[in-house]
């Protein structure tokens, strides 16, 4: 399996890590951009678009890149701390790491400093400093060759059931962005069982409580849960390896996972592996990028950051996204491969929003559950 495909997804979001490393200053003119590894390897996305933007603006990319987002976190944090950016751009942050890094990003007006914004589907524009550039939703993939069409999980709730017992590959919330999908997308789940809000909604509080019922039976669900899973991965990539080496038939992944068997697996196993599709809805993962307050290179390179923004979500390196990211491009219109066009059509979506009391508020809850 492709290595760029198995790497993706190691999108912790501990804090900690990686504080001690130096921080990097700009070679010249050069453009610098925080990302994580798999986006700025030869083959990946940012590698495109720094090509790209170098041909057409004759300025350099330099990527400072990081094992995964929580690094990212911790270097952005770090020049927060020295209260001097040393660098211009950061890409790859999701919407559960947006609200960590948004007090270190300088706001744009969609209307006047990124009016190309209007190509990029509203649905997942989170804030104004968040420019999204692709999105993937969250869903099991599962083996055929160990569990037939017939025999998926339709509802959460399902995965509870005796016969999925040692079935499910899941990754760790608290060090794996789509594990935290996962545990997030449980908590909407046990919303929407009891007919209750979440996130839930009030014009007085900045963080009002999750009603008790949908906190019960969240509570419920991962008791029962916990001798479900063959192990809780530190990240994707770990719980993906496991999944193609035919340890559990259930692994916690994208849907667009099985366009990429579809077009790169191994013959005979294109048809293999299978997105599970629930009915009471999937999180959705959207990644973006931002602009450093802060930056070096005053007005010219704020200029130039913002071309590369607006590079990244052209048509030309949007129709790119499916097959380096294995995800789906936000710009309107955008044309995807026929294994994209084939994927299952997911119906019922869980709202993006997060804040970051919201977020340590459900993993707080879910580690209650699972002592």
């Amino acid at each position: 399996m492709n290595a760029r495909f198995l790497s993706r997804g190691f999108l912790a979001l501990g804090i900690a890590v990686g504080l001690a490393v130096a921080p990097s200053r700009a070679s010249g003119g050069d453009l610098v951009v925080y990302t994580y590894d798999t986006l700025s390897a030869k083959d990946g996305l940012g590698s495109l678009v720094a090509a790209a933007f170098k041909k057409k603006t004759g300025t350099a990319v330099k990527f400072v890149s990081v094992g995964d987002s929580g690094q990212l976190l911790s270097r952005v944090q770090l020049d927060g701390e020295r209260k001097k950016a040393t660098a211009h751009l950061v890409l790859g942050m999701d919407q559960n790491l947006f609200p960590r890094l948004r007090e270190f990003l300088e706001p744009l007006d969609p209307v006047k400093d990124v009016p190309f914004m209007k190509y990029v589907d509203r649905e997942y524009w989170l804030a104004d400093g968040f420019i999204p550039f692709d999105y993937g939703i969250l869903a099991f993939i599962a083996d055929t060759k160990k569990l037939s069409a017939d025999d998926f999980p339709k509802k959460w709730k399902d995965l509870t059931k005796g016969r999925f017992k040692k079935s499910l590959l899941l990754e760790d919330p608290r060090t794996s962005s789509p594990g935290l999908g996962f545990v997030w997308g449980s908590m909407h789940a046990a919303a929407e069982a009891e007919g209750e809000a979440f996130p839930p909604v009030s014009t007085t509080e900045d963080n009002p409580a999750t009603p008790k019922k949908t906190r019960d039976r969240f509570t419920e669900f991962w008791s029962d849960l916990k001798s479900q899973w063959v192990t809780l991965a530190p990240g994707w990539g770990a719980a993906y390896g496991m999944f193609t080496k035919g340890e559990a038939p259930l692994v916690w992944s994208y849907v667009t996972s099985e366009a990429y068997h579809r077009m790169k697996g191994a013959e005979g196993d294109r048809e293999r592996y299978r997105a599970v599709v629930f009915e009471d809805g999937h999180p959705v993962q959207v990644e973006g990028a931002g602009l450093l307050k802060n930056a070096p290179g005053g007005a010219a390179m704020r200029k130039r950051a913002i071309e590369f923004l607006e590079l990244l979500v052209s048509e030309e390196i949007q129709r790119q996204v499916p097959e380096t990211q294995w995800m789906m491009p936000t710009r309107l219109g955008s044309k995807v491969p026929a294994a994209f066009q084939a994927l299952p059509t997911v119906k019922r979506r869980f709202p993006l929003s997060a804040t970051k009391e919201k977020i340590d508020d459900v993993l707080a809850d879910w580690s209650a559950a699972i002592r």
